[in-house]
């Protein structure tokens, strides 16, 4: 919930900016008119502080769909705006049956794979929270689209992975820990170990 409202926070920063509001004085006066050009403005959010997304790893019955599930149904209550999705249309189903007031889609639809990456760079935009389940049966090419699109969203929505690697794999021989990406700073994991059933 509070990288999501830090998202929240970043957001209306950028929508600021975007509508010239911000701080009292005007910027022609301070970098303009009788002084020398100045240097721009120190980005207020740089890279080393950039959000990271989350993975939520563990082996079946640790908890971890649970503990997720929980969280969206805070981000929710606070006014949220949620996107559910699964690599399957059976799994999507099963989660519209229990989250039937919230966005849920299979992978290729939420992040419309079938299409050119250019014409869905913008898809993760609307929401505040979303959650990629079962990620080990995400190939390396959709987590790295996915992570794509996350970024040209400014990573304003929190992004959260959840599943394991020793699960049912998917069609794909590669997966999300094939990706560069997967290993780098830009996903925070978090790895539940006790068993919850």
């Amino acid at each position: 919930v509070a990288s999501v409202q830090e998202g929240w926070k970043r957001r209306a920063s950028q929508e600021d900016a975007w509508k010239g509001e911000g701080p009292e004085e005007d910027p022609a006066d301070v970098y303009g008119r009788d002084h020398e050009p100045q240097p721009a403005p120190e980005n207020p959010f740089p890279k080393s502080q950039l959000p990271h997304a989350f993975a939520v790893l563990g082996s079946a019955g640790s908890g971890k769909t649970t503990a997720v599930h929980k969280a969206v149904q805070k981000v929710v209550d606070v006014g949220g705006r949620v996107l559910l999705t699964a690599p399957t249309g059976r799994l999507a189903a099963t989660m519209r049956e229990k989250f039937p007031r919230l966005e849920v889609d299979t992978l290729h639809g939420a992040f419309l794979l079938y299409k050119p990456v250019q014409q869905a760079l913008e898809v993760m935009l609307p929401y505040d929270l979303i959650i990629v389940e079962e990620i080990g049966q995400v190939s390396k090419a959709h987590f790295e689209r996915i992570m794509e699109q996350w970024e040209a969203a400014d990573r304003l929505p929190t992004l959260v992975f959840v599943g394991d690697f020793c699960q049912l794999p998917g069609v794909d021989p590669s997966n999300a820990s094939d990706s560069w990406l997967w290993h780098s700073v830009a996903v925070r994991k978090h790895v539940l170990y006790t068993m919850q059933r």
